[in-house]
């Protein structure tokens, strides 16, 4: 897909009113997905953004950046991106935005930093929504799922095939905690009960 064809798309998204965008596996170049937000940015009709799976790694917080100033996106996928690291500067984007509901940071290789990330985003006064399956938390997953349950405002995660292991039992102690948590989607663990 070129960058004129994806602009094209968007107008004729926003043109006629249809308010999902999905750039999933499209394979642009980091400048063409930054421009794509921005002009999905300033649309009156796109509320779901679907960026996974583009490789966007260093530059996933410019474009998160982007589409954080829109006042209607609700949902934003950016599911497989490696981003790493770069997923605290793409928190921290997305934390201020007004509008935005669902993140899923998913296949992002979080890793250590996924309590960093859990502690970012717990500050939003909007998301409620947070997907962060497949990110290799393990020993990590206890503190994530602390800073999650502490939000106001979170009460749906998924935390599934993360590698927790032995330190299921103190994610899902982490869990209950939680005043506002409605549900959390773990894998099965057979010694939850034990613990």
């Amino acid at each position: 897909i070129t960058t004129e064809i994806l602009i094209d798309s968007i107008f004729y998204k926003a043109l006629n009113r249809q308010t999902t965008l999905d750039l999933s596996y499209s394979t642009l170049t980091s400048a063409a997905l930054i421009l794509a937000s921005k002009i999905v940015a300033v649309s009156s009709n796109i509320h779901t953004v679907d960026l996974s799976w583009n490789g966007l790694e260093g530059n996933g917080p410019a474009v998160a950046k982007v589409l954080a100033t829109s006042p209607i996106i609700h949902t934003v996928n950016m599911c497989g991106n490696s981003l790493g690291k770069h997923a605290i500067e793409v928190a921290e984007a997305f934390v201020v935005s007004i509008s935005i509901r669902t993140i899923d940071l998913s296949w992002n290789d979080l890793e250590e930093d996924g309590p960093d990330v859990a502690k970012i985003l717990a500050r939003s006064s909007t998301i409620c929504t947070v997907i962060i399956s497949d990110n290799n938390l393990g020993k990590f997953g206890p503190d994530t799922a602390k800073a999650l349950a502490a939000s106001p405002t979170i009460h749906t995660v998924y935390m599934d095939s993360n590698i927790l292991a032995e330190h299921g039992p103190a994610v899902a102690r982490a869990i209950v905690k939680s005043n506002t948590l409605t549900s959390v989607e773990l894998e099965d663990f057979d010694d939850l009960d034990e613990n």
